[in-house]
């Protein structure tokens, strides 16, 4: 079986059937293009450093320079490949078929017609990743709003500072505490972090609120083995009905 006959039995026989499924799901790249959920920025970006307002506020603020340095480069990078397209489709309409590209591997010679196809493709492909960088940026301004409302004024440098001792104690119990557990349970120091991040407060949707140890600090293993099974459940049930209801189409 060559390449092509194994492509139609795959039901992809050309160039053209990609081009317009990608154009067809493109939205749906879109939507679901964002690496962080709001969940994620809310307990896991903000909240890693408990209810130290000026530390969160550090953290968050390192996380949204980077994101927004890279969303502005990432719109330069469009916008490149925008003027190349529009340069190179100029060129392909006043007859030219051939052009010269230089690249890290030197000078290479180019069909028009394939090169727009391949820049288009990574303008396609570069959006999809700004869309995940403007969602973040989004999301960080709202919770970089909360913090300063929640502290009632600007969040400074001085008052980072006159956190610090209250929160390397603070970090330091919670580390050997961690620890501690890891050494009676034999689940892993970083499970536990990562728990308590889940039970900070959240900052702005209370439906993110999560509880999962009991009243000694401890994960009650019987009873998350029984969500566990609860939700396999659930999801089975789903699945089931889901299945009998196209079957029956």
């Amino acid at each position: 079986m060559n390449l092509k006959e194994y492509l139609e039995k795959l039901n992809i026989p050309s160039f053209k059937y990609v081009n317009e499924k990608f154009n067809e799901l493109k939205e749906n790249f879109l939507e679901m293009s964002q690496l962080k959920s709001d969940f994620d920025l809310e307990k896991f970006t903000v909240k890693r450093e408990g209810n130290f307002i000026a530390h969160n506020f550090h953290f968050l603020m390192r996380q949204y320079s980077l994101t927004l340095g890279e969303l502005r480069n990432q719109l330069i990078d469009k916008e490149e490949l925008e003027r190349k397209i529009e340069e190179y489709t100029t060129l392909l309409n006043n007859g030219e078929e051939k052009i010269l590209i230089y690249t890290l591997e030197g000078k290479q010679e180019k069909y028009i017609d394939l090169y727009i196809k391949t820049l288009i493709n990574q303008l396609d492909l570069s959006e999809i990743n700004i869309a995940d960088r403007a969602i973040r940026v989004d999301r960080y301004e709202k919770l970089r709003l909360k913090l300063i409302e929640i502290n009632g004024g600007e969040i400074t440098n001085e008052q980072y500072q006159n956190e610090e001792p209250h929160y390397w104690k603070w970090y330091l119990q919670r580390k050997a505490l961690n620890q501690y557990k890891q050494s009676k349970t034999g689940v892993s120091e970083g499970v536990w972090e990562n728990i308590a991040f889940l039970e900070e407060p959240a900052l702005i949707r209370s439906d993110y609120q999560v509880k999962m140890l009991n009243e000694n600090g401890f994960l009650n293993l019987e009873d998350a083995a029984s969500d566990i099974k609860e939700r396999q459940i659930l999801d089975y049930n789903y699945n089931k009905r889901k299945l009998l209801k196209d079957e029956s189409k």
